[in-house]
């Protein structure tokens, strides 16, 4: 630790900590030591907070206490995990159609809370309230996630996104202090082009920061620019993040980038889980949320076994989320790391299940496959594949100079014998292929994706 550094963790944080009301240091030393403990003790801890959201929510949350009469069940029928399937899955329309005044906890002046916002990659934001406290874990257990790859309070980093984090929106004087503590490269970027990313590159280089944090299509993205202009990032780690990691991508990406990438996932401001290492698998963080992994019908899937996600929040007071559909697959596995931390795995983090789909035939259509495909293909700077049926896809390609109809023809080809013969595959040349509001770029999309999991 140099001088700055250690005058960053010693003085600078606990002064913004105090200038936010957002008590992160507090939390993230709780967190360092709890996740050496056993798998049985964190299971306690579970427990012990489920119980005691659950009668929060029914005594403060109107959403909740109907749900409750409805079932005809009492908050003592849920005293351990294991019961909370009695409850039916809470969905983010369900969210929406209760949102804000029946689904946010009457014991909190809306006011002094903050209002979060998810990505709205597969449609419409959803809105959340958090308090001050709330933010402070939330922050406790991504600043864990970073310390696992290496990042510290104090060191560079740098941070590609659409808009700029800040703890002092609208108070010039302490984003600049804030920005000087953090010393953060952020780049901003709402559509990704070759000019873009040549420039992303060249201040990334200079600033020499331990750590990059990014989606990981943009991250692909940088590589493959990287790759064609004999570039290479001296890198200790990079975070990625709000998309589903390929393979494919991350060995492409680590590659040219000269580091491992640590991947990390989060829904609705629940920090769920994250890597300790980039060949690990991922940590749950188990004292901040329970995860259940379901099947199509919603009962429990069996360990090592893909499903849907559902998740517990145990810190979301304000607003709780109980049995949420992330909508997203995951698999869960009973094996423990080989670090050494309590913490239980996730063998699988597929994403979005709107990112797979099914043929006519019952073949599953994922990300996976198309990724690589196009990945060795000159000629296509952007690329995007739709289901628009179970027998229809649509290729988007915004093209290069270097694109041509043989090109055309030998990716028709490849999509076809993978897909199948009861699928077909329009391609389509596009001037541009839109990132979302939230600076993702998906490269495959069902529209027909409710039978996959």
């Amino acid at each position: 630790m140099n001088c700055y550094e250690y005058l960053v963790q010693k003085i600078g944080v606990p002064i913004a900590e105090r200038a936010t009301g957002w008590p992160v240091s507090k939390y993230l030393r709780e967190l360092e030591e709890s996740q050496w403990w056993s798998l049985q003790q964190l299971q306690e801890l579970q427990n012990e907070k489920l119980r005691k959201m659950i009668k929060h929510a029914y005594d403060t949350v109107p959403y909740y206490r109907e749900l409750f009469a409805d079932n005809n069940l009492h908050p003592n029928d849920i005293k351990t995990m294991a019961d909370l399937p009695k409850l039916p899955i809470l969905t983010k329309d369900t969210v929406r159609a209760n949102f804000p005044d029946k689904i946010a906890s009457k014991v909190f002046d809306r006011r002094d809370l903050i209002v979060g916002k998810s990505s709205g990659s597969t449609g419409e934001p959803l809105k959340y309230y958090l308090s001050k406290e709330e933010k402070g874990f939330k922050w406790a257990c991504l600043y864990r996630y970073w310390r696992w790859a290496g990042y510290d309070f104090g060191k560079k980093y740098a941070f590609i996104t659409v808009l700029t984090p800040t703890a002092f929106r609208g108070n010039s004087v302490l984003q600049w202090l804030e920005h000087k503590l953090s010393r953060v490269l952020t780049l901003q970027t709402r559509d990704l082009d070759a000019d873009t990313v040549a420039d992303f590159i060249r201040k990334i280089r200079n600033y020499k920061p331990v750590m990059l944090k990014a989606n990981p299509s943009t991250c692909f993205y940088m590589a493959r620019y990287m790759n064609e202009h004999d570039i290479k990032f001296e890198l200790n780690s990079c975070i990625c993040n709000a998309e589903t990691l390929d393979p494919f991508v991350r060995d492409y990406v680590e590659e040219r980038f000269g580091c491992g990438i640590y991947d990390t996932y989060g829904s609705e401001g629940i920090e769920t889980a994250a890597q300790c290492h980039p060949r690990s698998g991922h940590h749950i963080a188990a004292e901040a949320v329970i995860t259940e992994v379901v099947d199509k019908d919603g009962n429990p899937a069996p360990m090592d076994t893909e499903g849907r996600l559902i998740v517990t929040a145990l810190d979301k007071w304000a607003m709780p989320f109980i049995r949420y559909d992330t909508q997203d697959a995951a698999t869960m596995t009973a094996e423990q790391c080989s670090c050494g931390r309590g913490l239980p795995l996730l063998s699988g983090v597929k994403g979005r299940i709107v990112d797979m789909g099914l043929s006519p035939s019952g073949k599953l259509l994922s990300v996976y496959a198309f990724t690589p495909l196009f990945a060795k293909v000159d000629g296509i700077d952007a690329w995007q594949v739709i289901q628009e049926s179970t027998g229809e896809l649509s290729v988007k390609i915004k093209p290069t100079p270097a694109f041509n109809d043989e090109i055309r023809k030998s990716i028709q080809k490849a999509i076809e014998d993978y897909v199948g013969s009861d699928v077909t595959a329009e391609i389509e040349l596009v001037e541009e292929i839109p990132l979302t509001p939230s600076g993702k770029r998906r490269f495959f999309i069902s529209k027909c994706s409710s039978d996959v999991l």
